[in-house]
C-alpha cells in the first residue's frame, strides 16, 4: 500500500510539472475531447463537408490561439490575439449555421480562448461578446438553443479560468517549495560548517598550545612532557568523538560545559578563568547561543591574545534582555579581523533578534552577545 501511494504521489507531481512546462499543450488536450463530443457524433450522422473540415479546422484554430497566448509574448495581445479569436469565432459561426445544433458545444472553443488569452478586463470582454455572438448565430438555426450556446460559452470560459489558476497557483507553489527545500539545505550545511568549527576549531588550538608546551619542557622536564603529551592524546580522542557526534547531528552544548572546557584549556595555558554568573536557567537556544560564545572567544584568546592571564565570563539575564560577555587582560594585535567563527556567531546572534560585539583596543578582546530574554 505504501509503493502504491507513493507510486501514485509521484505521477502526480510528475504531472503537475509537465502541466507547468507545456501549459497550451494540457489546455488544448484537455477542453478538445471534451467540447468536439457533440460536433464528432452530428458529423458522424451527418457527414457534410463543411462538418468534416470544420472537425480539424475548429480545433486547429483553438490550438493556434491558445498556444499565441501562452508561448507568445504580451505585444500580441493588441493585433494577432484578437484576429485569432475573431477567426475561431467566425469559424464556429459558419460550421453552427451550417449543420445546426449538433455544433452548438463548439461554442467552447470560443469561450475557453476568451477566458485565457487576455488579461482580466479584456476576457470578461471577449466572453460576454462571445456569447452575444453565439446565442445570436444559434437563434437564426435553432432559437430553442439560444441559452444552450450562451451557457456554453460563459460556463467553458469560466472553467478555463478557474483551471488555469489553479495550474499557476501550483506552480508557484512548487517553485515555493524547491526554494524552501533550497534554504532548508543551506541552513543545514552552515549549520554544520559552525559546528564542525566550533569543535575543531577550539581543540586543535589546545592542541598545537600543549605541543608547543611540550616541546619547550621536553628537553628539561621529560615528565611534564610526557604529561601535555598524555593530554594531546585525550584532547585527540576527544575532538574525534565530538566530530562523530557532530556528523551524527546530535551534537548539543550546553553553557556549563562549555565554560569547564574553556577552564580546562584555558588552565593549561596559564590563564585563569573567571565566572560571574547572574541568570537563572536560560532559554535552550540563548544557553546553546552563550556556549558558542565562550567557545569562540576562549579559542581566539588562545590563537591570537600574547601575555593573557586572566579572562573574565560574565553572564547576566533580566526580564527582557540576556547578555554574555567574556573580556581578557592579554594583548590583541589590532585590528580584530572576523574569521568564520566571529561570522557564523553574528549570524546566529541576529537570528534570535540580538547584536554581537567585538572590540579589542590593545588591551585585550572584549566579546559581548545580548539578545531578547
Amino acid at each position: 500500500m505504501i509503493a502504491i501511494g507513493a507510486g501514485a504521489d509521484d505521477f502526480r507531481l510528475r504531472a503537475f510539472r509537465w502541466m507547468g512546462r507545456h501549459r497550451w499543450g494540457w489546455i488544448v488536450s484537455i477542453w478538445t475531447p471534451v467540447l468536439m463530443i457533440g460536433p464528432l457524433i452530428a458529423t458522424i450522422q451527418d457527414p457534410t463537408p463543411v462538418a468534416l473540415a470544420a472537425l480539424a479546422v475548429v480545433p486547429g484554430l483553438f490550438a493556434t490561439f491558445v498556444w499565441l497566448a501562452i508561448e507568445t509574448p504580451d505585444w500580441t495581445l493588441r493585433v494577432i490575439r484578437p484576429l485569432a479569436l475573431t477567426a475561431l469565432v467566425g469559424a464556429c459561426t459558419a460550421v453552427v449555421t451550417s449543420t445546426g445544433e449538433g455544433w452548438i458545444s463548439a461554442w467552447g472553443f470560443a469561450g475557453v480562448a476568451a477566458a485565457i488569452g487576455f488579461p482580466a478586463l479584456g476576457s470578461a470582454i471577449a466572453l460576454v461578446a462571445s456569447a452575444v455572438v453565439a446565442a445570436a448565430t444559434t437563434a437564426t438555426v435553432a432559437p430553442h438553443t439560444i441559452v444552450a450556446a450562451a451557457a456554453t460559452v460563459l460556463f467553458s470560459g469560466i472553467g478555463a479560468f478557474v483551471i488555469q489558476q489553479l495550474a499557476v497557483s501550483n506552480a508557484e507553489l512548487e517553485r515555493t517549495r524547491r526554494l524552501l527545500a533550497r534554504s532548508a539545505v543551506e541552513e543545514e550545511r552552515l549549520r554544520f560548517a559552525r559546528d564542525l568549527h566550533d569543535v575543531a576549531g577550539h581543540t586543535l588550538s589546545v592542541i598545537v598550545v600543549k605541543a608547543e608546551t611540550a616541546r619547550r619542557l621536553a628537553p628539561t622536564d621529560p615528565d611534564a612532557a610526557a604529561e601535555h603529551a598524555a593530554d594531546i592524546e585525550r584532547l585527540g580522542r576527544d575532538a574525534l568523538r565530538e566530530l562523530r557526534t557532530a556528523v551524527a547531528g546530535y551534537r548539543r552544548s550546553s553553557l556549563d560545559a562549555e565554560l569547564e572546557r574553556a577552564r580546562t584549556s584555558l588552565t593549561s595555558r596559564g590563564v585563569d578563568l573567571a565566572v560571574r554568573k547572574d541568570a537563572g536557567d536560560l532559554d535552550a537556544e540563548i544557553d546553546a547561543l552563550f556556549a558558542s560564545v565562550v567557545l569562540e572567544a576562549s579559542t581566539n584568546l588562545l590563537r591570537h591574545a600574547m601575555r593573557p592571564t586572566l579572562c573574565r565570563v560574565t553572564v547576566t539575564a533580566g526580564p527582557s534582555r540576556a547578555s554574555i560577555e567574556v573580556e581578557d587582560d592579554g594583548v590583541a594585535p589590532p585590528p580584530v579581523r572576523e574569521g568564520t567563527g566571529l561570522t557564523g556567531l553574528r549570524e546566529r546572534v541576529r537570528r534570535l533578534g540580538g547584536e554581537l560585539v567585538v572590540e579589542a583596543d590593545g588591551g585585550g578582546i572584549r566579546l559581548r552577545a545580548e539578545v531578547p530574554a
